[in-house]
């Protein structure tokens, strides 16, 4: 899974301590600051943050634009 933020986005600041925690028990994000990488956030079509696109094979398989709960979190990446 990526992860899409940026420091000034409220619900990414809401959020992101959400992610690291589930980056520290061993779950595969990434985390992509699109704030400092504009280019990147062009070529993965990202327009909002916060994002989270789920990749299987390669390819965004899907994804979810808002802020989410962990609860939501763990149910995308069982998906």
């Amino acid at each position: 899974m990526i992860y899409c933020y940026t420091g000034a986005c409220p619900p990414c600041r809401s959020m992101t301590p959400i992610i690291d925690q589930l980056r520290e028990e061993g779950y595969p994000i990434i985390k992509i600051d699109l704030g400092e990488d504009r280019e990147l956030a062009r070529e993965l079509g990202v327009r909002a943050t916060p994002s989270l696109l789920l990749i299987e094979h390669g390819r965004i398989q899907r994804a979810g634009l808002g802020a989410r709960s962990r609860r939501q979190i763990l149910h995308l990446l069982q998906a």
